[in-house]
């Protein structure tokens, strides 16, 4: 896509892996601030922006640079944020367990995804990713918060006493 050098691939590689490390820790702190929720659509349209114009727009090598950071930024607060959403839906009783399999969506996304780019071409790949992160938009719309998991009531019982 932008016939990236030997050098230059892995420095798109720190690059990434440096905004990841930002997204982590600034994308967490915005949540304290305005909510998970509204935090994860803000982390999903850009990423649909990105996806949208990696597909169509020039692609030299600090444009990708920069459209890679944000996509690097915005993981990193997917991977801050998805934890504490899940203890808000399914309490923190069984975390590690709910958890688990909330980070499998990550791992079948990797198996899937060669396989989606097989059947389409590398341009449709980005606008087939921009428009998943409008339907997870859509989706956080309809998405409710319990007010107090199940566990979490088991939990904050006082023992009995006789």
């Amino acid at each position: 896509m932008v016939k990236l050098d030997v050098e230059q691939a892995a420095n798109a590689v720190m690059v990434i892996a440096l905004f990841n490390a930002a997204g982590r820790i600034l994308l967490g702190k915005i949540s304290d601030r305005i909510g998970r929720k509204n935090t994860l659509v803000i982390i999903y349209a850009l990423t649909a922006l990105i996806m949208f114009y990696m597909s169509t727009g020039l692609m030299n090598y600090p444009i990708y640079l920069i459209a890679v950071s944000f996509i690097g930024f915005g993981f990193g607060g997917f991977l801050a944020l998805f934890p504490s959403v899940t203890a808000d839906y399914y309490g923190t009783k069984n975390i590690g367990t709910n958890y688990g399999f909330m980070y499998q969506a990550y791992g079948l996304s990797a198996f899937a995804g060669p396989f989606i780019i097989k059947a389409i071409s590398f341009t449709q790949a980005f606008i087939f990713a921009g428009f998943i992160c409008i339907l997870a938009i859509i989706m956080a719309k309809f998405v409710k918060v319990p007010s107090q998991s199940s566990s979490d009531e088991l939990l904050s019982k006082e023992p009995l006493r006789n």
